[in-house]
């Protein structure tokens, strides 16, 4: 009974309050220590990034929700969330000396938000991923292709409208932050921006992208990908 009276509160509080929205900067912070590369040079400039999640509001990235799953608090970003993931891999770049105007860059990069969320119902979970395309920024080459992603959760108790909103935010940005530095702590990924061996980087991101397929295909497993993957890019 005394859970039940508690839902009737929070049911009842949840008419009353209604839905309100916050309006979130998210920016990107390196999670880990920055490795600056003895060879880093400004060479890449950002590209087209596209918001492939469909949303009807392009600044949304997440939600406190209510005992039915509904929205009682939304996040939402100062702009739209390709411009933040664009704004946010720049700063990325710049902490790396590696960030160049349009016009000086040798590399441009471009990519597809496929998934930006974060949400507090009974516990907090986040979720990010990112595909990225490095072309070469005068032959419009492609010489990098990769998707990166991370998961997070942690406990609560059951937010509703209680829930700490800039708790969540922080939560998706550093989720958000996580998946821009596995791109970072790629080889390939590095490899091309620091000009080693541009050629061997090409063929290393066709050899990742026909491995990519044959896994989307189901023509091998995710181990055998993994297995794989990780031959490619000890070629290096």
């Amino acid at each position: 009974m005394k859970i039940l009276r508690i839902a009737c509160l929070l049911a009842v509080l949840s008419i009353l309050f209604g839905c309100s929205t916050t309006v979130v900067t998210l920016r990107y912070e390196p999670t880990t220590p920055v490795k600056t590369e003895l060879d880093a040079k400004p060479v890449a400039a950002i590209g087209t990034i596209k918001d492939g999640r469909k949303e009807e509001d392009p600044r949304w990235f997440g939600a406190i929700r209510g005992g039915y799953g509904n929205p009682l608090k939304k996040l939402v970003g100062d702009r739209p969330m390709n411009e933040t993931v664009a704004r946010s891999l720049s700063d990325a770049l710049k902490e790396r000396h590696l960030l160049a105007s349009g016009d000086d860059a040798v590399f441009r990069v471009e990519g597809t938000i496929q998934t930006l969320d974060c949400n507090y119902y009974w516990n907090r979970d986040a979720h990010a991923q990112l595909l990225l395309n490095l072309f070469d920024a005068k032959s419009n080459g492609l010489l990098y292709s990769q998707s990166q992603s991370t998961d997070n959760s942690e406990s609560g108790a059951g937010a509703g409208i209680f829930g700490d909103v800039n708790h969540l935010a922080g939560f998706m940005q550093k989720t958000l932050n996580q998946t821009i530095d596995k791109f970072f702590a790629d080889p390939a990924f590095v490899s091309v921006l620091t000009g080693r061996n541009v050629s061997s980087a090409a063929g290393v991101a066709a050899r990742l992208e026909e491995l990519e397929n044959l896994r989307r295909r189901g023509l091998i497993s995710d181990e055998e990908y993994n297995a794989k993957r990780k031959q490619v890019l000890d070629g290096l």
